[in-house]
């Protein structure tokens, strides 16, 4: 099975990509509303949710170093998250990508259907 693009070349549409670029914008903003460490805590978590993310949005098959650095990534995004900011409720499809998401990446060779489209179907 190999992976077929969406969105002009990627699962989830070009924008997806842009998230990045405005992570740190974000975090600037937190600056004098939250204590350092809530800001370092969500500071990493986007590290590693840009990290993930990458590997979401490929239209090709995952090699399988990048697979196991996509699933440790997820378990580092599932601790960091539990342990720094245990008050957020996850939501469904964040459930599906941390504790099934490899499951999917390692039966198929690619996640991209894991994008809104393809979890909620």
């Amino acid at each position: 099975m190999r992976p077929t693009p969406y969105h002009g070349g990627l699962f989830i549409g070009r924008n997806c990509h842009t998230i990045e670029d405005s992570s740190a914008l974000v975090c600037n903003a937190l600056k004098r509303k939250v204590s350092q460490s809530h800001r370092d805590s969500y500071e990493q978590e986007w590290s590693l949710w840009n990290r993930v993310r990458k590997t979401l949005n490929r239209v090709s098959i995952i090699p399988r170093a990048d697979a196991a650095l996509f699933t440790a990534n997820t378990a580092a995004m599932e601790r960091l998250l539990k342990g720094s900011f245990p008050w957020v409720s996850i939501s469904p499809k964040l459930h599906i990508l941390m504790c099934h998401g490899q499951d999917f990446l390692e039966s198929f060779g690619s996640i991209g259907l894991y994008g809104e489209q393809g979890s909620e179907a």
